[in-house]
């Protein structure tokens, strides 16, 4: 392959044209592909990451809506369950795609060492919050047994979805956590617990980014450092089989998106204890 490289420059207001001003190395260019494979990690996690968050936001906010509703419910209790086990399901699916897919990614990205660490990072979650245990088996009931919310109850304070506790006793692949909901009430109420494991999944999206955060810095610098030979202009690179097909003008051409980078770094500093400056 031949690469070259310049940037997009403004001719007229709404009128841009390409200056292709050098090669572009092939060390470059492996470099900028380099670059990527970072970039890309980091929008999978950021992205898989808002889903998790987005999906139990959505969960919990109808639920508090069917909570406050009193007795003036407009839908029926069938239909709440129903609905109520859509969104739970699908926050219950968000989870394990996350660690799927992270998994997976790290792999590619970094190397299986590290997708190790991740996954024992992952386990120490499982230790730590009965939570996280508990949501991550319940995935494995929702998937293997029976849907998991199977009632519906009103109290002074308000209406509910419960899952029974015999009913989910009745699935064997509960592991330790079986002993735990065994010692819970009879009524298990859903509410909360999607705002809870959100929260301890934001452990897992923070220790996924610290292992690229150096990575995407860097990249950020090298990308800076293209951007001011070219006067701060957008760079584009242009790609052809080789020289002589370039000549005859068998280019494609690839803008380099230094935003993207941009954004990543002020992704960056969501990270405790992390305030990085962008020039």
């Amino acid at each position: 392959m031949y690469y070259r490289i310049g940037s997009i420059e403004q001719v007229n207001e709404g009128e841009h044209k390409v200056k292709i001003v050098r090669d572009f190395t092939q060390l470059e260019y492996d470099k900028y592909i380099e670059n990527g494979k970072y970039l890309g990690l980091h929008l999978k996690n950021k992205h898989l990451y808002q889903l998790i968050v987005r999906n139990g936001v959505e969960l919990e906010s109808y639920l508090e809506s069917v909570k406050n509703e009193g007795t003036s419910l407009k839908e029926t209790s069938d239909y709440i369950i129903f609905e109520s086990n859509r969104l739970l399901m699908n926050y219950l699916s968000i989870i394990r795609t996350y660690d799927d897919h992270i998994s997976s990614e790290i792999s590619k990205t970094f190397d299986s060492q590290k997708k190790d660490e991740f996954k024992s990072f992952l386990s120490a979650l499982y230790d730590e919050f009965f939570t996280y245990r508990f949501i991550v088996r319940l995935r494995n009931f929702a998937q293997h047994f029976d849907i998991p919310i199977s009632s519906f109850t009103r109290n002074r304070d308000g209406n509910f979805v419960i899952m029974n506790k015999s009913h989910l006793l009745g699935y064997d692949g509960w592991s330790k956590v079986k002993k735990e909901i065994q010692e819970m009430d009879e009524e298990i109420f859903v509410q909360g617990l999607a705002h809870s494991m959100s929260g301890i999944m934001k452990n897992a999206y923070f220790y996924v980014m610290q292992l690229y955060a150096g990575n995407i810095i860097n990249s950020c610098n090298w990308i800076a450092e293209l951007q001011r030979e070219f006067s701060g202009k957008a760079v584009m690179i242009a790609s052809a089989e080789s020289r002589e097909a370039y000549k005859k003008g068998q280019i494609n051409f690839n803008p380099m998106d230094s935003q993207t980078f941009i954004d990543a770094i002020h992704d960056l500093n969501e990270l405790p204890n992390v305030d990085i400056k962008i020039n």
